[in-house]
């Protein structure tokens, strides 16, 4: 059975990083394996957002996601990351560019630039 917590109080100390960069946790989900940490931001809020970057078609919004996952499977440690964008473009289809497989320490090295390339795979995905 899962649980869910939507007002998480508790920031682990590898992901504070994400806290800094204007990520808010926004759910904890726990099960028999671990615990996943959802993390998000809204990029078209930021000061140096580019505006020919399009929002989402259904909410007009854009929003960047990260999923850390802290599992023990098998007797075996599991810790990871993704990052990714899930919105819809103006013809209606909708999309989950996901970068996946990543360590933490990995993600918050390259942060700036994993939102970068998941920003020009959106504008491409929006291309017609």
């Amino acid at each position: 059975m899962t649980t869910y917590n939507y007002n998480p109080d508790h920031i682990p100390e590898d992901q504070e990083f994400l806290a800094k960069a204007g990520y808010k946790l926004w759910c904890t989900e726990q099960d028999q394996h671990g615990i996943k940490y959802r993390w998000q931001t809204r990029i078209d809020w930021r000061d140096n957002f580019d505006e020919s970057i399009p929002l989402c078609n259904l909410n007009e919004k854009l929003h960047i996601n990260v999923s850390i996952h802290d599992w023990l499977v098998n007797g075996y440690e599991l810790k990871g990351a993704e990052i990714y964008i899930c919105h819809e473009n103006k013809l209606g289809e909708w999309c989950d560019i996901k970068i996946y497989s990543l360590a933490v320490a990995d993600l918050e090295a390259k942060l700036h630039s994993l939102e970068s390339k998941l920003l020009r795979m959106w504008k491409e995905f929006n291309w017609e």
